[in-house]
């Protein structure tokens, strides 16, 4: 087994900047195992072919047995929100994958974003004016990264106004259960918030089958007989949660980080301000060099071979897709920042195959609009602390705080 370097990954040398420690994980293999976190042995993949391979190939690898795995890392008090967590799409496989995920996608169309753009533009315009008028310096993960998706998709599932600041406790107490080392008490939190999330979801559904409006909870509920069963009816509460949970969660950090990189870079605003019609690969590319997600796990379902290594049926593979995503053999000076990057868009940002993020369109499209009316207003984002305040969560990669001078 090689030296488990990836323990490494939330030291302070590496934590603003892992580059320099994902170029020495690959030097000792693109595929080894490793014992560094939970569970105790597992295949950590850096190599971008032979992560394209494995979130691609729903066949040989899948989720099932993921959660069995880190049930019994967590222990008692991670069972109430794991329960609820075997329920997302995101972590089923087919078949039972299949017919949630088509729901879903069917009120997730590209011509649906579209229609989502009027709540973006309002949205967005709201928070800008907001910032431009508090107190300096501004920090802009609460009040513009964090305010933005959690409004838009609010706003889309159709949740009053005065229960998103809920919706964000709730949140915040689930995303706990990524870090590494989480304690008892913040399982028992996960727990609690996902009975309050799962109450609250459960009153909507309801509501929404008396009084039907023009919002995808609506529409789910009423176009869907499968969930009018028992199980039907837990399956769209789970994914209902997820798509609030992950809606911001993901988007949140892209625009944080993506602010970060434009800041370090501003010779790539300067290119976007000259030519905004490069701004769909702009945000390709910080997907590529500072995604949101920082890991994804499969299960392999039957022996297989990747690269050059024998995985056995059971084994856990890790992916790291932000190592994937500077992979030399695919992205040339990976390590650079560059908004005009040709394949920027073979990244692995959003994962692959069966489990490509469902709302990757409504995340590029909030991220664009943000970032555009950012750098119109304000220029270059001018951050005012000399170290990021990087979270430390196994699967997203994000910050806790961006303070900016405006």
């Amino acid at each position: 087994m090689a030296e488990n370097l990836e323990a490494h990954l939330f030291d302070e040398v590496y934590l603003d900047n892992p580059r320099p420690l994902y170029v020495k994980m690959r030097d000792l293999g693109r595929i080894v195992q490793s014992s560094a976190f939970p569970p105790n042995k597992y295949w950590l993949v850096t190599g971008h072919d032979e992560a394209n391979r494995i979130v691609r190939n729903h066949k040989a690898f899948g989720k099932a047995g993921y959660w069995d795995l880190m049930e019994e890392q967590l222990g008692p008090e991670g069972r109430a929100p794991i329960a609820m967590l075997r329920k997302w799409m995101s972590q089923l496989d087919p078949p039972d994958h299949t017919p949630i995920r088509s729901a879903f996608a069917a009120t997730f169309t590209p011509r649906a974003i579209q229609d989502f753009d009027p709540i973006i533009e309002a949205v967005v315009a709201d928070a800008m004016t907001a910032i431009q008028g508090a107190d300096q310096p501004v920090d802009l993960m609460p009040s513009l990264a964090y305010e933005v998706p959690i409004l838009v998709i609010c706003e889309i599932l159709g949740v009053r106004g005065g229960d998103r600041a809920a919706f964000k406790r709730w949140s915040s107490d689930l995303v706990r259960l990524f870090e590494p080392g989480v304690s008892a008490d913040a399982l028992l939190e996960c727990g609690r918030a996902v009975e309050n999330f799962s109450a609250y979801l459960s009153d909507l559904i309801d509501d929404r089958r008396r009084a039907p409006r023009n919002d995808i909870t609506s529409k789910l509920v009423l176009g869907n007989p499968n969930f009018r069963t028992d199980s039907g009816r837990q399956a769209l509460i789970a994914n209902l949660m997820l798509l609030v949970w992950a809606g911001h969660e993901t988007t949140m950090n892209l625009i944080g980080n993506g602010l970060l990189a434009f800041a370090r870079n501003p010779h790539a605003v300067e290119t976007l301000v000259a030519e905004p019609d490069l701004m769909p690969n702009a945000i390709e590319e910080v997907l590529r060099y500072e995604g949101p997600i920082r890991t994804t796990s499969r299960i392999a379902h039957e022996p297989v071979v990747v690269g050059d290594m024998q995985i056995s049926e059971g084994d856990m593979v890790v992916v790291l897709q932000q190592a994937a995503n500077g992979d030399p053999l695919v992205f040339a000076d990976g390590d650079r920042f560059d908004v005009r990057r040709e394949n920027a868009r073979s990244h692995l940002g959003f994962g692959g195959g069966i489990h490509f993020c469902l709302g990757a369109s409504l995340a590029r499209a909030e991220a664009s609009v943000v970032f555009r009316e950012y750098f119109r207003r304000f220029g270059v984002p001018q951050v005012v602390d000399e170290k990021p305040d990087w979270n430390r969560s196994l699967f997203v990669r994000g910050l806790n705080s961006l303070r900016v001078a405006l």
